[in-house]
């Protein structure tokens, strides 16, 4: 799905905040490299060099396509949005390079803007987008349907990035560097061990499992632990049922109510067992 452009939605989404900044019409400018300074608040935690070396060598037969968004500070300028693009111009030589200044009212609104412009452009990994949120939701008490509709995203996506933030930081580091994905870690948060979750994970990463694959296997181990804890009485009936109809049988329960499960494998094997069925009726 096409990620909805900026621009407009910018304005709109301060304006959720109730914070009203004044943000003016973006001009685009060659500004010296040299007056240019890292924003401390950038949100992506590491950038390859591999790529900035790639993106270098671009820039160096086409030019800078895409300007950076800046922000005045004492006559030289912030980045809020394009750090790789500005290293990479760094390394290619460029004395000047193309960028978008915008004008805001406080730290806050820069921040925001630059959180939410690296997020449609820079392509963070699911772990740096992750810790974005979490800081809009504990620094500046957005809640995840502001969230969702200043990044244009689901309201329950903003909410399972967050949630994937409670696993290992082991889990973290397969995230970030793109082996486990974040379908993959929604299945892992089924479980409440963070042992489990572990090493669950590794075998993921180690055998290349589907996030179906994962799926299955923690549906396997609780319903295991469920047949573990069913009471002595459940557990002989459990037994009798298995004897009675040579098929797997599996007694669930919850609370006061539960279900009986009773497993074929082909057509003739449904056959007999209704056949069974009939003739306890």
């Amino acid at each position: 799905m096409k990620r909805k452009a900026l621009g407009k939605g910018l304005e709109a989404l301060i304006k959720q905040k109730n914070v009203k900044p004044s943000l003016k019409k973006y001009q685009i400018v060659e500004i010296e490299i040299d007056k240019i300074q890292i924003n401390p608040e950038q949100p992506r935690e590491n950038i390859e060099q591999e790529s900035i070396k790639a993106l270098s060598e671009s820039i160096k037969s086409k030019g800078l396509l895409q300007p950076i968004i800046v922000k005045k500070n004492n006559g030289n300028y912030i980045i809020l949005a394009g750090e790789r693009r500005y290293r990479a111009c760094l390394l290619a030589g460029l004395k000047k390079i193309p960028a978008i200044i915008k004008t805001t009212e406080s730290k806050e609104d820069d921040l925001i803007i630059s959180l939410i412009e690296n997020i449609h452009r820079e392509n963070l990994t699911p772990i740096e987008e992750a810790k974005v949120y979490l800081k809009l939701v504990k620094k500046y008490k957005l809640t995840h349907e502001q969230i969702s509709k200043l990044v244009g995203k689901e309201r329950s996506t903003i909410t399972n990035y967050l949630r994937v933030l409670k696993l290992p930081v082991l889990i973290h580091k397969f995230l970030h560097n793109g082996e486990l994905s974040i379908a993959h870690c929604k299945e892992l948060l089924k479980l409440k061990s963070p042992i489990e979750q572990v090493d669950l994970a590794k075998k993921v990463v180690k055998f290349g499992w589907s996030v179906r694959k994962l799926s299955e296997v923690i549906s396997s181990k609780k319903r295991v632990k469920r047949e573990r804890i069913l009471p002595p009485h459940l557990s002989k009936l459990q037994e009798e049922l298995i004897q009675r109809f040579q098929t797997k049988v599996q007694i669930e329960q919850y609370k006061k109510k539960g279900k009986i499960i009773f497993e074929y494998y082909s057509e003739e094997e449904l056959i007999r067992l209704m056949d069974l069925f009939k003739i306890n009726i």
